[in-house]
């Protein structure tokens, strides 16, 4: 890969990493939907004894659960959602109202099991925004955000740090 093309710029002063921050249960019932949904029947997941002979204290919550959720709320009516039925503000301020989105990449950093019966709290803020000329598309917005992952005794469970790419409007 050409050096020139990998590096990704410093963040801009005026960032404004006001963080989104959300706390709710890794509820026994919710993470075990999880992973029926995600064809993961590993016994971890579903009896105490098969997670004890794995080394954990108890049942535990499938390992991406907490990475998946962006918000723990029962959501907006329907008039309330942007027109790609999308929560209004639950991208970053720096996305403009009618941008188009795609997953520019995830990295993700585990530290400690999330237990179901745990609460989890997650806190992701902008960490840096840049921009890069598209031959086809112009203009694109990089926004790069991280999420700490905490239970409810402060311990780390996971690290994420999301690229979202934005085509915003002219």
């Amino acid at each position: 890969m050409n050096k020139a093309a990998s590096r990704t710029p410093a963040p801009p002063a005026n960032l404004d990493p006001a963080p989104h921050q959300f706390t709710m249960p890794a509820d026994e019932m919710w993470t075990q939907r999880y992973a029926y949904a995600a064809t993961d029947k590993n016994p971890v997941y579903f009896d105490d004894a098969a997670a004890k002979a794995a080394g954990y204290e108890r049942k535990i919550a499938p390992i991406l659960f907490a990475s998946s959720m962006l918000e723990y709320q029962a959501g907006p009516a329907e008039e309330d959602l942007k027109e790609d039925g999308v929560t209004k503000g639950l991208f970053p301020k720096i996305v403009k109202d009618g941008a188009i989105l795609m997953g520019g990449g995830q990295e993700i950093e585990f530290f400690e099991p999330l237990y179901q019966g745990d609460t989890f709290t997650a806190r992701r803020t902008v960490i840096n925004h840049y921009k890069k000329p598209s031959p086809k598309r112009g203009e694109l917005d990089f926004i790069v955000m991280e999420s700490i992952i905490t239970n409810q005794k402060g311990q780390k469970i996971m690290r994420i740090v999301d690229t979202l790419i934005a085509k915003q409007p002219d």
